[in-house]
């Protein structure tokens, strides 16, 4: 068993696109510096709900490469340096995520011990 799976982000091959790292107990995958610039760079303007799309369809396509989806995300860490759109992002950031999904986890927490 590989212990570790490294995949090489198309910016440059020493960042990662992501990174899992399989363990007894399951494994863990690692997605971070996510943008929603297209690549290459495009001239024309992007809105921030391009943005916001592309970042998560890259998310989605990094999840897919490791066999994992977005019912696998445990959490998420967003910087925004604007709260304005705001809920621009938190629609999208939801549309992501599927009703199945969200019972999934809501039923695993459930059956968590209490401390």
């Amino acid at each position: 068993m590989d212990l570790l799976k490294h995949l090489p982000s198309p910016i440059s091959p020493t960042f990662s696109e992501a990174l899992r790292i399989d363990t007894r107990a399951g494994s863990w995958i690692f997605i971070s510096g996510q943008v929603g610039v297209p690549l290459p760079p495009d001239k024309g303007s992007v809105t921030f709900e391009q943005e916001v799309r592309t970042t998560f369809e890259r998310i989605r396509d990094s999840l897919g490469k490791l066999g994992a989806g977005m019912n696998h995300v445990v959490s998420i860490k967003t910087y925004l340096t604007d709260l304005g759109p705001y809920a621009v992002f938190s629609r999208i950031r939801r549309a992501g995520r599927r009703p199945a999904a969200e019972r999934e986890d809501r039923d695993r927490r459930r059956r968590l011990p209490a401390r």
